[in-house]
This record gives structure tokens, sequence and C-alpha cells, in this order.
């Protein structure tokens, strides 16, 4: 049976075509205003929309930043560090309940709560996933306000920092969380990070190395360690950290994309 066109029958109804296109004008108007409103009061709510929730550093946390033939992703962010983000529980591998009693413990001699300090890492964790990287960081600003010693706003502030590309800014706050613990493994990672962004390559690979030494099976460390020896031009030895990382994620797509980058490289006959 062959298919009648739809405006057949808004010829039959007497509805003038002009009209017709008016009302899905006015529907679409609507929709792009409700879109709209939805967006201003998830930004008002410190990034409801997203409901804050931690990634754990299996997702590209910002753009493929590249030098010559080789790139290098931020792989990192906040949401690695596990900041308290649902429940104001911290949760993933750079934050965990014992660090949270830290928190409470500092937080006693003041007239903040610690519900206070945690909802505002946790706004600016939801404004980082946002885009809104310098709101995030007046959010981390006032929680490094109410306790100065507090590590995973420290740390939060340095990887937004580093997602702007203020890798000297980033590296101040990542040396203040490692002050107050020197095995943060996240903030070793992230300087490892940062340090190779600015081609101190060597001097990253010793905090990655440092990261590793906590737990060898850091898959972002692996991965920042490889993208460091391709930066070195030692693409076998990069492959080799690269696929130790795809063995713990095999979607891991950082290591993914390093990896082909490195063997591409070792293609071409310019390998160590």
């Amino acid at each position: 049976m062959a298919v009648r066109p739809a405006l057949s029958y808004v010829s039959e109804m007497n509805i003038p075509i002009k009209y017709l296109i008016s009302f899905y004008f006015v529907l679409l108007l609507l929709f792009a205003s409700s879109l709209i409103v939805f967006n201003v009061y998830a930004q008002q709510q410190g990034g409801a929309a997203t409901g804050g929730s931690v990634i754990n550093g299996s997702t590209i946390d910002g753009p493929a930043t590249c030098n010559g033939n080789n790139c290098n992703l931020n792989i990192y962010g906040p949401s690695f560090s596990g900041g308290p983000a649902t429940g104001g529980n911290a949760i993933g591998s750079g934050s965990s309940q014992g660090e949270q009693s830290q928190t409470n413990n500092n937080l006693n001699n003041n007239s903040l709560t610690n519900t206070d300090i945690v909802s505002l890492i946790d706004k600016g964790d939801s404004l980082y996933h946002l885009g809104m990287y310098d709101a995030a960081i007046t959010y981390f600003d006032k929680a490094i306000a109410i306790d100065p010693s507090n590590k995973v706003a420290l740390y939060d502030k340095g990887s937004t920092l580093d997602s702007l590309g203020r890798y000297n800014e980033s590296i101040t706050y990542f040396d203040k969380a490692l002050a107050i613990d020197p095995n943060y493994e996240n903030a070793l990672v992230e300087k490892g990070h940062a340090l190779a962004m600015l081609n101190n390559t060597n001097e990253s690979i010793t905090y990655l190395d440092k990261a590793l030494a906590i737990d060898p099976k850091n898959k972002n460390a692996l991965t920042g360690k490889g993208s460091a020896l391709d930066e070195l031009g030692k693409y076998k030895e990069a492959i080799t950290y690269l696929n130790k990382a795809l063995k713990i994620d095999p979607n891991f797509e950082p290591a993914l994309i390093n990896k082909n980058f490195a063997l591409k490289k070792l293609k071409n006959g310019d390998s160590q």
C-alpha cells in the first residue's frame, strides 16, 4: 500500500501551510527555551546536571595537546582525584574515608562544618566537568581558605589549573598537596603530567615512578610514563608501559592513542 505524503492530510483538513510552519516554529522555540532554562538552573546548582559523578580517570578530561608528531592527552583532572562527589563521601583512588576523617579533624575549630567544605569541593568538581574552570577554582579557593591543609582541594585546584594550561601554577598546588602527604598518588601523577607539558620529561618520569612505586597498576601513571618515554624517543620502552596500562584497561583511550603514535614511529625506523 502506498504511503500518502503528510502534506496531503494537511490539504484535506484545510490547514494553511503557513499556520503549520508557525506552529512547528513555536514548538522549536519552546524547546530551545527549556534547554536554556535547564542549563542556567544546573549552573546555579553547582553542576547538579552532572551529579558531580566521579569518573576515576577513565575518560579524557581535556583536549589532546600535540608537540610536533607527539601528542599528549590530559587524562587527569579533579575526577581522578576522587574528590567528594556524591553524598559528601570521598570516592576513588585519590581520597579515602581516612582522608575525609582528617578533614573533619582539621575543621573541628572552625565555625563551618565538614559538610560545608565537602560541598564546596563537590561544587568545584561539578563545575570542572561542565568546563567552567574559572568558576571551579573559585570554589576550590573557598575550601582552601577554610582549610589550607585540605589536600583534595589543593589537588583539585592544581588539576584545574593544569586543564587551563597553567602548568607552573598547577605544580605549585601539587607541591602543597604533596607537602601534606608525600605519598598522595594523584598529585604525583598530575605533577608528572604538568612537568611533561613543560618539557621537563626526565623530572616528569621521576614523579611518575614515585606514583608507580605506590601502585604499580596505576594506569594513568603507566600511560604518563609511556608518553614521556615516547617523548624521549624510547619507543620500545614506551610501548612496554602503554601495554601495561592496556592490560589493566584494554579500552583506556589515552594509552591506545599514545601506543599508536609510538608504533608508527617504530615503523618509520626512528626508534631507540
